[in-house]
């Protein structure tokens, strides 16, 4: 079976794959062991040099890679820039970060364990498996494949059949780089080939996607580790002592943009009726006048904006107000639909409900603060959250009442460098609190008797 990578802004065909077989995968997967027995025994300091030769690489072909994401993807130029510069810098944050992890020492009470110590070693998982979407063609692959061969492993890259192109562009900057050809293996195809690498004998796997997805992974790949990160419906909340021009601001872009496919996009907006008129008025201007080409991008298929489009209509039908946008444009045959505000009166609707991934932004007007909350918290998502209000006091204590895994302050959502400490509660994912690199190791603890004496606690009793 062939897939398509596709242009989305014009709906031209980029290029066309077959789908990897299950064979093909399985190659994948014993090729990227072998390579990776050699490179776990490489010294950091001849992986650090290639690494800082991955830098050069990408900023002599930043203007091919920033070029290729706005292509397969519909992406606008600052966005792509966000990507590929924030990747630049994640090697430097994971050399760092790998830099510090250092095994340690442990003893124990003298008495009942004489001379006896133990060291926690930390030893690379071995082959990591990767799935990972289009909206982030670049970031995500880079930000777990860093810090991945970093930390020793070896990586199986499946990108999502929608940017194919990026995914083997990122392979190509790593060996372009000097790194072993065979450390990163890039299998191609649809869902059916992700089952694929779920079913094969990888050690871990991350993946970013749906919650659908997430939970057929959970019920196929056993008893290993994985780490899971999926949707949101993300909720801003905008209290009466807010700056509303800070607010709307923030809110307009934290909706609209990548065209609203972004996991951690509002995706639902509860403002105070005190200052409900202000804001919906001063957001409603901001996204009204957004141009398309410009600001804002199509979707990355047709379907994807039809999904989008039904759910408004759902929401007209039950008597919410579209203040402004949500139409389909008629441009270059691309996918397009203007960014949309609309004054939700009844919530229990698919565009509150469910994780809408497009440029929408529904209003719930509510009572105080307390209604936000339980309003925000009213979701199977835990992804993000965030606070507009003058009080930075205020805001911390909201902050621990709310249930995601991220919380921002009069700002929509904010990025940690290398993309880490990212993490959602609930259906959004497995929460952890280890970073990335301390995610693509293993524990081993080696303990030592040096006593020669028995345990006294050894039979006879």
């Amino acid at each position: 079976m062939k897939i398509q990578s596709i242009n989305p802004a014009n709906g031209r065909v980029l290029k066309g794959f077959e789908n990897s077989t299950n064979q093909q995968v399985t190659k994948a997967v014993e090729q990227a062991e072998l390579a990776q027995s050699k490179w776990t025994n490489t010294s950091f300091s001849d992986r650090k040099k290639l690494f800082l030769k991955l830098k050069k690489v990408m900023n002599k072909r930043s203007a091919e890679i920033l070029a290729l994401i706005k292509e397969e993807t519909g992406k606008m130029t600052p966005d792509c820039e966000a990507e590929l510069y924030d990747v630049i810098d994640a090697v430097d944050y994971y050399l760092i970060q790998f830099s510090k992890v250092k095994k340690s020492e442990h003893t124990f009470n003298p008495k009942m364990f004489p001379k006896t110590k133990a060291e926690i070693h930390y030893i690379p998982q071995g082959v990591i498996g990767l799935i990972l979407p289009w909206n982030f063609p670049f970031y995500p692959p880079m930000m777990y494949l860093i810090p991945a061969l970093v930390s020793g492993n070896a990586v199986v890259f499946k990108p999502s059949e929608y940017s194919t192109l990026v995914g083997l562009l990122c392979k190509e900057l790593f060996i372009e780089a000097g790194f072993p050809k065979k450390l990163i293996q890039v299998i191609v195809g649809d869902e059916k080939v992700g089952k694929m690498l779920v079913k094969s004998k990888i050690n871990k796997l991350f993946m970013v996607g749906s919650v659908e997805a997430g939970r057929d992974i959970l019920k196929n790949f056993g008893i290993r580790p994985v780490q899971l990160e999926l949707g949101g419906n993300s909720a801003a909340i905008v209290l009466k002592d807010a700056d509303i021009d800070l607010a709307a601001e923030s809110v307009a872009w934290g909706a609209t943009y990548n065209a609203g496919q972004e996991c951690v996009s509002v995706k639902r907006c509860f403002v105070v009726e005190k200052v409900a008129d202000e804001f919906i008025r001063k957001v409603s201007a901001i996204v009204k006048n957004l141009r398309p080409g410009i600001d804002y991008g199509p979707y990355i298929r047709k379907e994807a904006l039809e999904k989008v489009y039904r759910r408004i209509l759902d929401a007209k039908r039950n008597k919410a107000h579209v203040l402004c946008g949500g139409e389909k444009l008629d441009k270059d045959k691309g996918f397009w639909l203007t960014p949309s505000v609309i004054l939700v009166k009844k919530e229990n609707i698919e565009l509150i409900e469910k994780e809408t991934f497009g440029n929408t932004l529904p209003i719930v007007v509510v009572r105080n603060e307390a209604e936000a909350i339980d309003k925000a918290n009213n979701s199977n998502y835990g992804l993000s959250s965030s606070v507009f209000t003058g009080d930075i006091g205020k805001a911390e204590e909201l902050a621990q009442q709310l249930e995601s895994g991220l919380v921002s302050i009069n700002e929509t959502f904010i990025t940690f460098p290398g993309w880490d400490h990212w993490t959602g509660w609930k259906d959004s994912g497995i929460e952890t609190t280890e970073s990335k690199i301390m995610q693509c190791l293993k524990k081993k603890v080696v303990s030592k008797n040096e006593s020669k004496k028995k345990r006294s606690f050894w039979y006879p009793y």
